[in-house]
C-alpha cells in the first residue's frame, strides 16, 4: 500500500505523538530533532504538527541553557517567542560557531581572529561548544599504524574557547564595579570565570548552600524576620558559623593555608573547603544577604572579618570572625575591632578605613595579592593554574587597581588567544578612549597578536636548510646532561634565541655551539625548553608511563598533537607524537620522518 492510500491522522493525534519525542542533550535528542525535522518535509498537516512552538520549548530548553540575556530577550520579541523559530536561530549559530572552531583547529594563520568572533558570539554558542567538548573529550590514544583525527586537539581549542567567553564576561563584570553595579558576591564569584567556570555554576552552588543554612536555621527555631520579638542578628551569624562547620568549610591548616587552590570559589566551594578568611567570609556573607542579614566584607588587616548591620537602630553593628568562629565568632565595634588595631598598630583616626564594609573591588585586589603570596610560598602547584593565577591577579591590579605599569609585564605573560579575546575584547573597551591605560593596552596587544601572524606563517621544510635536521616534531628525548625527558614542538636551523640567552646558557661551549639546530621542548612537568640538538637523545623502547606522564603534566600537549605513534616488536619498541594540523602546516616534512623512523622498528 502507498503512503497515499494511508488513512490520514487529525493534527490533535499528530500532536500528541510528536509531543511523546525525548528531550535531551545527547543522540536520542538529536533523533528527536530529525524526526520534527522529516516530519516538516511529509506533508502540510504534518508540518503544521511539527513547528508548534509549545513542541519545540522543551527541546529548546533542554539544549540552550545558557544565552547572552541581551540577545535571547531580542529573539523572544522578534520571533514572539515561537520556540520554533528559536530553535531554527540559535542552530544556525551553532553551525557557524562549529565552522569558525574547524578554521581554529585547522590553521595557525587567522586562528585568532576566528577565536575573536566566537567570543563576540558570547553565551550564544556556549552550549554548542560544551556538547562538542564533551563529545571530543579524552586522551591521546596508541595507535601502530593509523592517523588518528585531531579530536582531541579540537577538544583543547573548544575548551580554551569556552575559557574565554567566561573570562571576558569576569573582566566586563568587574567594569561595572566603579558604578556600584556589582555585589561583593557576585564579583568575587568571577574569579572562578578565569578557570571556565560558569557564573551561575558559583551561584548555584552557592544558593543551594544557602537554602540549606536556611532550612537549618528554621530546624533551630530562629525567627528570619526583622520584626519577630524573638530575632536576634547575633545569634543566627553564630549558627550560620555553626551550620558552615558542619558542612565542612573551616580555617585552613598552617601548612595549607598558602595552596593556590584557597583562592578560588569553584575550589574551596567544593574539595577547599577548609580554607583562608577572605574565602570563608565570600560563603558567609552570600549565605548571610540570603536569609535577609545585612552582611559586607570588610578589608581587616591580617585577616578579612564581615560587618553585619544591625536593623534596630538601639544596637550597634558588629563584626563577625568566620575563620576564627570556632573559638568567638561574634566582635564587637567597641571593644574586640580597636584591641585588635591597636596590636597592628594602627592609629584612631586611620581605624575608619579599615572597619568599614566594602564592596567587591578591596576584596578583588586583596586576593590579586594573595594568589601572588601563593604562588611565591613553597606549595607547589601545577604549570596551568600558576599562569592562570598569575594572568589574573595581573588583571585585577590592572583593571581595578588601575596599575598602568603592570601592562608591559601581563602582556608578555599572555597567550595570543587571550590577547585576541578578552583584552581586546573586554578589557581595553571598558576604558574610555585617549585614557593611557588603553593607549598601552592596545599598542602592547597589536604588537604581540603582529608578532604572532608572523610566527604564523612561516613553513619549516627540513629539505631547504643547509645543516640537516637529525630529530623532528613529536620525538620523545632525554637530555644528554640533565637527563631530563622531553618532547620536541618545534625547531630553528640555528639557534634563534637572544645574545644575552646564549651567554647564560653558555651556548657556545657546546661542541657545535650555537650553530646547530635548536629545538623548542616540552618537559614531562609542563615547563618549555630550548635544546641544541648536541643534547637532545632520542628515547628508543619508551615505556608507555613516559607518554602519559606528558599527558599528565603538560595540559597544551593536545593543541600539537593528536595521538600517540607506538610500534612494538619482540625486543624493542619505538613512539612518538602524531603532529596536529597546525604542526603539520608548519614543519610538512616532519610526520613522514616520524613515521619512518618508528617503523624502522620492524
Amino acid at each position: 500500500m502507498s503512503t497515499k492510500q494511508l488513512p490520514q491522522l487529525p493534527l490533535d493525534c499528530l500532536i500528541h505523538i510528536l509531543s511523546q519525542l525525548s528531550a535531551s542533550r545527547d543522540a536520542e535528542g538529536e533523533f528527536s530533532i530529525r524526526t520534527f525535522a522529516n516530519c516538516s518535509l511529509t506533508n502540510s498537516l504534518f508540518r503544521q504538527a511539527a513547528t508548534i512552538s509549545r513542541l519545540w520549548e522543551p527541546h529548546y530548553k533542554v539544549r540552550y541553557r545558557q544565552c547572552n540575556v541581551e540577545n535571547e530577550e531580542q529573539r523572544k520579541d522578534k520571533l514572539q517567542e515561537n520556540f520554533w523559530l528559536m530553535y531554527g536561530e540559535r542552530r544556525k549559530l551553532d553551525r557557524t560557531a562549529l565552522g569558525y572552531l574547524d578554521k581554529i583547529v585547522a590553521d595557525r594563520v587567522g586562528r585568532y581572529e576566528w577565536a575573536k568572533e566566537l567570543c563576540r558570539m558570547d553565551f550564544d554558542i556556549w552550549d554548542v561548544l560544551d556538547l562538542e567538548a564533551e563529545a571530543m573529550k579524552g586522551t591521546l590514544q596508541y595507535y601502530s599504524e593509523e592517523k588518528p583525527k585531531p579530536s582531541i586537539t579540537r577538544y583543547y581549542w573548544t575548551r580554551a574557547i569556552l575559557r574565554e567567553i567566561t573570562r571576558c564576561y569576569a573582566v566586563r563584570l568587574w567594569a561595572r564595579i566603579p558604578e556600584k553595579e556589582v555585589s561583593f558576591v557576585e564579583g568575587y564569584s568571577a574569579l572562578s570565570c578565569f578557570f571556565g567556570k560558569l557564573p551561575d555554576e558559583m551561584k548555584t552552588i552557592l544558593d543551594n548552600l544557602s537554602t540549606m543554612a536556611r532550612d537549618f536555621l528554621l530546624a533551630a527555631g530562629c525567627p528570619l524576620e526583622p520584626s519577630h520579638n524573638k530575632y536576634d542578628t547575633k545569634a543566627l551569624c553564630v549558627k550560620i558559623c555553626d551550620f558552615l562547620r558542619e558542612s565542612g568549610f573551616g580555617p585552613a591548616e598552617p601548612l595549607d593555608f598558602h595552596d593556590i587552590h584557597n583562592q578560588f570559589p569553584h575550589c574551596y566551594l567544593t574539595s577547599n573547603r577548609h580554607t583562608i578568611p577572605i574565602s570563608l567570609v565570600h560563603v558567609f556573607v552570600a549565605v548571610a544577604r540570603f536569609v535577609g542579614i545585612m552582611a559586607s566584607p570588610v578589608d581587616f588587616p591580617v585577616r578579612v572579618l564581615a560587618h553585619v548591620t544591625e536593623p534596630a537602630d538601639d544596637k550597634d553593628d558588629f563584626y563577625v570572625d568566620v575563620f576564627g568562629s570556632g573559638q568567638n565568632a561574634i566582635l564587637s565595634v567597641r571593644e574586640d575591632i580597636p584591641r585588635l588595631l591597636s596590636r597592628q598598630g594602627v592609629a584612631v583616626n586611620q581605624m575608619m578605613d579599615l572597619i568599614s564594609p566594602c564592596g567587591p573591588a578591596p576584596m578583588l585586589l586583596r586576593a590579586g595579592r594573595n594568589i601572588m603570596a601563593s604562588l611565591h610560598s613553597t606549595q607547589l602547584s601545577s604549570a596551568d593554574i600558576s599562569h592562570t593565577s598569575v594572568i589574573l591577579a595581573f588583571i585585577l591590579h590592572i583593571q581595578i587597581g588601575n596599575r598602568v605599569d603592570l601592562i608591559p609585564q601581563f602582556i608578555s605573560g599572555c597567550e595570543p588567544l587571550d590577547c585576541a579575546t578578552f583584552v581586546s575584547e573586554a578589557m581595553i573597551p571598558s576604558h574610555p578612549e585617549g585614557l593611557n591605560y588603553r593607549n598601552v593596552l592596545t599598542s602592547r596587544v597589536a604588537e604581540l597578536l603582529e608578532q604572532e601572524e608572523k610566527e604564523a606563517s612561516v613553513i619549516h621544510y627540513r629539505s631547504h636548510e643547509e645543516l640537516s635536521i637529525q630529530h623532528f616534531v613529536g620525538l620523545p628525548f632525554r637530555h644528554r646532561r640533565y637527563h631530563y625527558v622531553g618532547c620536541i614542538f618545534g625547531w630553528d636551523p640555528v639557534c634563534a634565541a637572544s645574545e644575552e640567552w646564549k651567554r647564560e646558557m653558555d651556548v657556545n661551549t657546546l661542541l657545535r655551539g650555537e650553530n646547530q639546530p635548536f629545538y623548542h621542548c616540552f618537559c614531562e612537568d609542563g615547563s618549555v625548553r630550548y635544546v641544541a640538538e648536541d643534547n637532545i637523545q632520542p628515547v628508543v623502547n619508551p615505556a608507555n608511563e613516559i607518554f602519559d606522564s606528558f599527558q599528565a603534566g603538560v595540559k597544551t600537549l593536545p593543541k600539537y598533537f593528536t595521538g600517540i605513534h607506538l610500534r612494538k616488536s619482540d625486543n624493542s619498541s619505538k613512539g612518538r607524537f602524531f603532529p596536529s594540523p597546525e604542526l603539520e602546516k608548519a614543519y610538512p616534512e616532519d610526520d613522514a620522518i616520524g613515521r619512518a623512523w618508528v617503523e624502522q622498528i620492524l
